[in-house]
């Protein structure tokens, strides 16, 4: 039998079965703890002066509660008293006896509650780059601002961070550790102050002797069995709380987005005008372009009940008045007529713009300058013109919601139909992707979404759904009617039958 090696105590101890398949089950009176307990090295393990329990409660009070019964020989003299067939020298028994009381130390519940506390609160990290991620983490890089850490408290690691260390680590871009050579809150290190506990202040040689061999065992105990278990449980807790966070980030985005009432123009309108009354609703033109020159933009006008009534093809909105050009600036001229016509037929109350590039601006201006000669000429009230975030509308257009309800629409067309119903009712449009082939999924709320449980994320996001359709409430009559509304419904169905299944 060959002597057990505390150099490899972490890979032998029966109890760490993290590597093994699952379908393999150790049998109790197997691994090295039961060899050295069959071997009757527990009872020399008694001999070390201290039960794990008296050295838990000398660790957890901070002060020497329970003093060492040293035995009157010296270690290596008694373990010729235990040399068998399976530890045949004095140092394979006492190696086997560090063994056993390291091991039952470590595995003393208080003692290894109390190193947990001052782990989790003093532990620090360190992070470096590798050769590979010196190259590749740039300053658009999400790790770029903590690709040098030198040990960073575990309290200041906060939001997404060691969810980003995580993921650089397992591209091999970063070697993340946690520091195990705490301080306590004296000049020693944590692990002297444990070793001076299990100590006994005597100057007689044997006694010095056993002092070194508790010392071991205490070093064995925290450095090769305890630490690299608290080490795994720190990284699990860390991974969790950034991955709930990332959820809470998703959570908020949504809500953000759906939190928003109803478009209100104020009191710009005469409420004695028919034309332009806004007690049953308003009427919205959406426009949707690509900063694509040769590609036409589109707009849509969408009812109070956010039904599509008309659309315009605008294939040269994008081109300038102020050029040399003289066939471009009629081309953008014809254009601006043609909307101007369309508006003042239509009579929105208000015009939104999908916010796809800084041309965006460029079309607000023209556009305000078509409302203000329409004021000036029509006596038209000063329609609003708002530029909306379009990423929505861009993942409405491709979904096969959008493609099953405009199936003869352009992409662009849809997008607009989805830009004046998103800021006509926020909560409404976007109800529109959840439905049962999860296309709310395809929305960008948080860059590393796709590191969280998909399950948890659609929860989190419909929950939203729920929550905010549950503030405004919901028509049923109008939902019936209204294929628009009638998602948020279901929403609602599908998540209060599945709290009620489980």
């Amino acid at each position: 039998m060959t002597a057990i090696n505390l150099g490899d105590v972490q890979d032998i101890d029966m109890d760490n079965e993290e590597n093994r398949p699952e379908e393999v089950k150790v049998a109790r009176n197997s691994g090295p703890y039961a060899r050295c307990r069959k071997a009757g090295i527990c009872r020399f393990a008694k001999l070390f002066g201290l039960t794990p329990e008296q050295f838990a409660e000398n660790l957890h009070d901070g002060y020497q509660r329970h003093d060492v019964e040293q035995v009157p020989k010296d270690p290596v003299e008694l373990a010729r008293e235990y040399i068998t067939t399976h530890f045949s020298t004095e140092d394979e028994v006492l190696n086997a006896a560090k063994f056993v009381v390291a091991r039952q130390i470590a595995s003393e519940p208080l003692l290894r509650k109390t190193v947990r506390e001052i782990f989790y609160k003093r532990a620090k990290f360190c992070v470096r780059p590798t050769k590979k991620g010196l190259k590749e983490i740039d300053e658009a890089h999400n790790c770029f601002t903590i690709k040098y850490l030198k040990n960073k408290p575990v309290s200041e690691i906060t939001g997404d961070e060691f969810l980003r260390l995580k993921i650089a680590e397992q591209d091999k871009l970063l070697t993340v550790s946690i520091n195990e050579q705490f301080e306590s809150d004296t000049s020693n290190s944590y692990l002297d102050e444990m070793k001076l506990l299990y100590f006994l202040d005597e100057f007689a040689q044997h006694i010095q002797n056993w002092n070194d061999y508790r010392k071991e065992c205490v070093e064995i105990a925290l450095t090769k069995m305890v630490i690299p278990d608290l080490r795994k449980e720190l990284e699990a807790i860390l991974l969790q709380e950034a991955k709930e966070f990332v959820l809470e980030a998703c959570s908020r985005k949504i809500f953000n987005w759906i939190k928003v009432a109803p478009y209100d123009p104020g009191d710009i309108f005469d409420e004695n005008d028919d034309e332009w009354e806004i007690s049953k609703g308003i009427r919205i033109l959406g426009l949707a372009y690509v900063p694509d020159h040769s590609q036409a933009a589109f707009c849509a006008m969408v009812n109070t009940e956010g039904e599509v009534t008309d659309y315009l093809r605008l294939p040269n909105i994008l081109k300038r008045k102020n050029t040399n050009s003289k066939d471009e600036a009629s081309l953008k001229e014809a254009d601006l007529d043609s909307l101007s016509d369309f508006i003042s037929n239509k009579k929105p109350h208000v015009i939104a713009i999908g916010g796809e590039s800084r041309e965006a601006l460029m079309i607000q201006t023209d556009l305000r300058d078509v409302v203000a000669q329409l004021v000036k000429d029509e006596k038209f009230p000063e329609i609003n013109l708002e530029i909306i975030d379009n990423d929505f509308a861009k993942i409405f257009s491709n979904s096969k919601k959008g493609e099953a309800e405009f199936r003869e629409y352009p992409l662009l067309l849809r997008q607009a139909i989805s830009v004046a119903r998103r800021i006509r009712d926020p909560l409404v449009e976007f109800s529109q992707l959840c439905t049962a082939d999860e296309e709310i999924m395809c929305l960008r709320y948080h860059t590393l979404q796709d590191q969280v449980a998909k399950e948890d994320l659609f929860d989190a996001i419909n929950m939203e759904f729920i929550n905010r359709t549950n503030e405004v409430g919901v028509d049923i009559n109008l939902a019936v009617q209204n294929p628009l509304t009638i998602n948020l419904v279901q929403v609602s169905f599908r998540i209060i039958s599945k709290v009620s299944f489980l």
